[in-house]
């Protein structure tokens, strides 16, 4: 188990005891379980949120960082997860 919501075999990823057939098992990482609303995981193709969807703010799952149940940043920029939106910060700087 990775977290109340995660959890992987040698061969699949499951998300509240369900395989998920579109994760990718060999490049799953399970990111960070902030609370039991905010638990966030990613593949090679997506970054997933606590209800097993992928986010709905286009991260980058190579270079994505969770930093608090409403924010992430990844290479392009920092993004609400709340309202879905790229904010017009420095990345480099914003904690």
């Amino acid at each position: 188990f990775f977290s109340s919501q995660w959890a992987a075999d040698a061969h699949r990823v499951y998300h509240c005891g369900v395989p998920q057939k579109r994760i990718d098992r060999s490049s799953f990482v399970h990111l960070v379980e902030l609370d039991e609303f905010n638990d966030y995981a990613k593949d090679r193709h997506a970054v997933y949120v606590s209800t097993g969807t992928v986010a709905k703010v286009r991260l980058d799952p190579a270079t994505v960082e969770v930093l608090h149940p409403y924010w992430a940043k990844d290479k392009d920029g920092v993004y609400s997860l709340l309202n879905r939106a790229r904010l017009k910060v420095d990345s480099a700087t914003f904690v």
